[in-house]
């Protein structure tokens, strides 16, 4: 039997006191299709490279994985709204925040696999 996993909806996990996200499981095959909408084709001559541009795929990566949040404020302590550039504005300022989603993503997304391999079993 192979079931198809559809997109899962995120899971709420503290980074610290008073800061909740809602992150969504990130997997392999999510990946490599962010990766080739970050990718470009260049042509030199007659070769032709693939070019990454790093920044997009951060984005696009985080962009996917933050569903939403709770807890992150502005400047001036207002609730900054999960919107793309905020997302955008938050990871890039702050790495380690950024290396804790990825882990909490790949985390879940391993726990999700576990549970589809426990189910087929079944």
């Amino acid at each position: 039997m192979l079931i198809v996993k559809e997109i899962q909806e995120g899971a709420w996990r503290e980074y610290q006191p008073g800061v909740e996200i809602k992150i969504r499981p990130i997997d392999k095959p999510t990946m490599r299709e962010l990766r080739k909408k970050a990718t470009r084709v260049v042509w030199e001559g007659r070769r032709r490279d693939d070019k990454l541009d790093e920044t997009k795929f951060d984005h696009l990566v985080f962009r996917y994985v933050i569903e939403d949040w709770k807890g992150v404020v502005d400047g001036h302590k207002q609730p900054l709204p999960c919107s793309d550039d905020n997302k955008d504005r938050v990871t890039d300022q702050m790495i380690s925040l950024s290396q804790w989603i990825m882990e909490e993503a790949t985390s879940l997304a391993e726990s999700a696999e576990a549970t589809l391999e426990e189910e087929i079993k079944n």
